[in-house]
């Protein structure tokens, strides 16, 4: 018994080194990620604005402020405003008082206007020395603090300072923050810790030393 198999339709000849022709339907199909361009070349999706990483800009460092100038020029003024108040026939706590009230107004004007650290840590020492020599109270160091600390919530240097700052992480690679808002409470909480920290532990410390030598 035998079996007979139907003819084989020929291959057809190609030539060596030639280029497989596509068929009409296989030529004019655009693949789902590229546009049809001229021809029924498929021409590459370009991605839209919204679809490409957003490429962080570098932004200029703030103005450098010399917090020695600043300290050696409101030493030189303090000593001319107690030299004077002193010659004047004023008793010397007055002088005392107007001295450390100067530094804290000169050290807290740059701390809030010219957003610098440590000058908020000078304006909070002098606030403790005004608490320990009794003049002013805890309560009264406190607000002053809390006045402060709501301007440089408005301030614009604490803003540029925080812009600056996020363009830094935004530059290594970190994700979007809320720096540069107008109002910002956390900055108003942290301008506050610097600001009545020292006063506060002055008061509690003579506060447990009367209450230690009492006992």
């Amino acid at each position: 018994m035998s079996t007979t198999f139907p003819p084989r339709a020929p291959l057809p000849h190609r030539r060596r080194g030639a280029v497989p022709q596509l068929t009409a339907a296989a030529a004019t199909a655009v693949p789902s990620h590229a546009a049809a361009g001229p021809a029924g070349r498929a021409v590459p999706a370009v991605p839209t604005v919204s679809a490409r990483a957003a490429v962080p800009v570098p932004v200029s460092a703030p103005t450098t402020v010399r917090v020695d100038r600043i300290t050696v020029l409101a030493l030189l003024l303090v000593a001319a405003l107690t030299g004077g108040m002193l010659v004047a026939g004023r008793p010397g706590e007055e002088a005392l008082l107007a001295a450390l009230v100067f530094l804290v107004a000169v050290h807290g004007a740059v701390f809030c206007l010219r957003a610098v650290t440590v000058t908020g840590f000078l304006a909070g020492a002098a606030g403790a020395a005004l608490v320990l020599t009794g003049p002013v109270s805890l309560v009264v160091a406190l607000v002053v603090a809390g006045a402060l600390a709501l301007v440089c919530g408005v301030a614009p240097a604490w803003r540029r300072v925080e812009v600056w700052q996020s363009g830094r992480t935004a530059l290594a690679g970190a994700g979007p923050s809320q720096a540069g808002r107008l109002w910002r409470a956390d900055r108003v909480g942290a301008a506050f810790l610097v600001l009545s920290f020292p006063p506060a532990m002055a008061a509690f410390g003579e506060f447990f030393i009367a209450w230690s030598t009492s006992r």
